[in-house]
């Protein structure tokens, strides 16, 4: 719930009304040309409100049954600055934790993420490094549960597969 406050928090801030500050251009509000930018502005804000309601009620159930379709609503608005950084921050919080290697991720799921990461990448190049420094993480991660190697080794394989096919798009690892 948290991430969705805060999201909604940023697009109040960012668009809508002119703080007349220092930089800022003043329209008159009676000028029929500023009438029609205001209301595109406000359209414009409400329909990214609606995005963000959507991405955030997929993302809340957050259950692996779900995960398709919950990357499907994601990827068809990565489009948008706000909802890439937000589907980052959601596959950081469920591939970082280490519990997860060795319950709720396996190989199924995982594909699934590191898609979403590579097209989310694709999308938002201002976002690559972050999504390079995830995967990296991810990396080193160790496995709770030891009875599992192999699966572990083949994780493994998969992120370092997304982190070569990202370095070949042209992203760099600082």
């Amino acid at each position: 719930m948290l991430l969705g406050r805060t999201i909604f928090s940023v697009v109040r801030c960012g668009v809508g009304t002119d703080g007349g500050g220092a930089g800022t251009s003043t329209i008159s509000p009676a000028s029929p040309a500023s009438l029609g930018a205001f209301a595109a502005l406000k359209a414009r804000r409400a329909e990214l409100l609606e995005v963000l309601r959507e991405v955030h009620a997929a993302c809340e159930r957050n259950e692996i049954a779900d995960l398709p379709r919950t990357v499907a609503v994601l990827r068809a608005h990565l489009g948008e600055p706000v909802v890439a950084c937000a589907a980052l921050y959601w596959v950081e919080k469920n591939l970082t934790l280490p519990q997860l290697y060795s319950t709720r991720l396996t190989t199924h799921s995982l594909p699934i993420y590191l898609g979403l990461l590579g097209t989310l990448a694709d999308r938002q190049p201002a976002l690559r490094r972050k999504v390079l420094r995830l995967l990296a993480a991810c990396l080193a991660i160790e496995s709770q549960d030891a009875s599992d190697a192999l699966a572990m080794v083949a994780l493994k394989q998969m992120l370092l597969d997304c982190v070569l096919m990202l370095l070949c798009r042209g992203c760099a690892l600082s």
